[in-house]
Order: C-alpha cells, then sequence, then structure tokens
C-alpha cells in the first residue's frame, strides 16, 4: 500500500480551515489507494495516533496546564 505523510502546524483534526482543507486532502489520497498519516499541531494526542473520520493524525504539541507554558509555545510557534 502506498504511503502518504502531511505534515502541518494547523490544529488537525478539523479546529481550523487550513486544518480542514488538509482532512479534505487527506480523503482524497486515501480514495486513491494511500495510507495517510497527519502530523500536526492540534490538541495533546500524548504522541499516540489516533484516528479521525478514517486518518490516522498524531498531535506534536505537548499536554501542558500550565497557561504560560502553552502561552511560551504559541509565541514559539507564531515565529
Amino acid at each position: 500500500m502506498k504511503q502518504a505523510v502531511i505534515i502541518t502546524e494547523n490544529q488537525y483534526p478539523c479546529e481550523d480551515a487550513g486544518a480542514i482543507r488538509q482532512h479534505a486532502t487527506a480523503k482524497i489520497l486515501e480514495m486513491l489507494g494511500y495510507h495517510v498519516m497527519v502530523v500536526g499541531y492540534g490538541k495533546s494526542t500524548d504522541m499516540r495516533i489516533l484516528n479521525y473520520d478514517g486518518i490516522d493524525y498524531i498531535s506534536c504539541r505537548p499536554k501542558s496546564k500550565n497557561k504560560s507554558v502553552r502561552f511560551i509555545e504559541l509565541l514559539l510557534a507564531v515565529v
């Protein structure tokens, strides 16, 4: 089986417009016979692979309840 990886800084799955477009691209690739994996920056998945609507995904966002840490991560993502 062919494989495709989509790497994005969007909040996959489906938390912003870019993530929605990338999900549509992933579904098209799936229809073409690819196994698709999305690596994004959505809610933390604790580095586990999850599945959304038939598409595997993982988030690179660390899990943190500390608001100052999340603010610094946001600043670093913008830079």
